[in-house]
């Protein structure tokens, strides 16, 4: 008996053992508190020291386009904008109108217009380069092609032989620097035996235009704004119509440079009249030419046999002649005509004592040979 009571004693002891040493290897569980009269218990709130990392919800899966949110992250906010603030204004950038890239009008003194024109804002003047040849530049203060009212300056070098043409004919000894006078100019150079024609052309406008019926504007320099005797004018990028006759304003210009160029004329289209009196129905004439009716202001230009001669209103002397009356638009009227055996009192006399002497020298060889026979 002592026997079996000693055995159950040591396995009693046993597993005392074993269920103190599972309960000192066990996890120590949080103490739960009421939290409410209702008894239902609650984990008490964590401290900071021992936050917890959030628990991905296993309650579904997110899927890969949608944002995961961090619940214990701090809120972003947008920055409020105060109400007074003004955004800023910036200007417009210029472009070079040839390689586009912006440009500093403030940094930058040299523009390049094209592959062979080039714009010095310090010396507001175009440079043109010829057959892209070191020395062969052309300086204008205005553009090619650009039809003007002002004077022209061009700086040619002598090496390249420039010869000015006005209206068509060449210029003797032009002055370059200062060109005034009106009329369509184009210069031509002559280097090494090769002439370039037309290198540069320009026309100096007067205050008429006669017989022009568009208005052309130069390259790289459209037009801005076209005033004409009714208003405003529908024109293209280059050009202007000239269909009334009447007063015309018109600008054009280049924004990159800020260079704009205005003209005001006068469209005359009417050609003058002269009166010519003499020639018949064929252009024959064979008494005095007369000229009448035309007005003083207007030029008279007489060629006689293809020779300029001195004006004069009363024609005498046989030939062709050509008359042209021109007025201050550039409009002009021709007259063509020829005076034949053309006799004044005079001659008139003359041809009378002639006429005279030979009826009496026929008349005395007549009787003289009667007279003979007789006998």
């Amino acid at each position: 008996m002592k026997l079996k009571r000693g055995r159950r004693l040591l396995s009693l002891l046993c597993v005392l053992i074993c269920l103190c040493v599972s309960a000192a290897a066990a996890p120590v569980q949080p103490r739960l508190e009421p939290e409410d009269e209702g008894g239902v218990m609650t984990e008490p709130e964590p401290t900071p020291e021992s936050t917890p990392e959030p628990e991905e919800d296993v309650g579904g899966i997110r899927s890969e386009d949608e944002e995961y949110v961090n619940p214990y992250a701090p809120s972003k906010e947008e920055p409020e904008v105060a109400e007074d603030d003004e955004s800023e204004v910036y200007e417009p950038i210029n472009l070079d109108s040839f390689t586009g890239e912006p440009i500093n009008h403030f940094s930058s003194s040299m523009v390049t217009l094209s592959s062979a024109c080039t714009y010095d804002r310090v010396l507001d003047e175009f440079i043109y380069q010829i057959n892209n040849t070191a020395g062969s530049t052309i300086t204008a203060n205005i553009p090619n092609g650009a039809a003007v009212q002002q004077y022209v300056e061009l700086q040619v070098p002598d090496n390249l032989m420039p010869v000015l043409y006005r209206n068509g004919t060449a210029l003797d000894n032009p002055d370059f620097s200062k060109i005034t006078e009106k009329g369509i100019y184009s210069l031509s150079l002559n280097r090494d035996g090769e002439i370039t024609p037309g290198v540069f052309t320009f026309t100096i406008l007067g205050n008429m235009m006669g017989q022009s019926y568009l208005f052309t504007a130069p390259s790289l320099f459209p037009v801005r704004s076209a005033e004409g005797p009714s208003g405003g004018i529908v024109y293209s990028d280059f050009e202007v119509p000239l269909n009334e006759e009447g007063e015309y304003t018109i600008t054009y210009g280049n924004s990159v440079i800020d260079k704009y160029f205005t003209v005001t004329f006068t469209v005359d289209n009417t050609a003058p009249v002269l009166r010519v009196v003499g020639p018949d129905e064929n252009s024959i004439a064979r008494c005095p030419v007369l000229l009448y009716d035309y007005d003083t202001a207007d030029t008279l230009t007489i060629y006689k046999d293809k020779v300029q001669i001195t004006n004069t209103l009363q024609l005498t002397e046989t030939g062709s002649y050509t008359v042209i009356v021109t007025d201050a638009a550039g409009n002009s009227n021709t007259y063509s005509f020829t005076i034949r055996t053309y006799l004044d009192t005079m001659s008139w006399v003359f041809m009378g004592v002639l006429t005279l002497l030979a009826a009496a020298a026929v008349f005395f060889i007549v009787f003289k040979r009667k007279k003979f026979r007789s006998n």
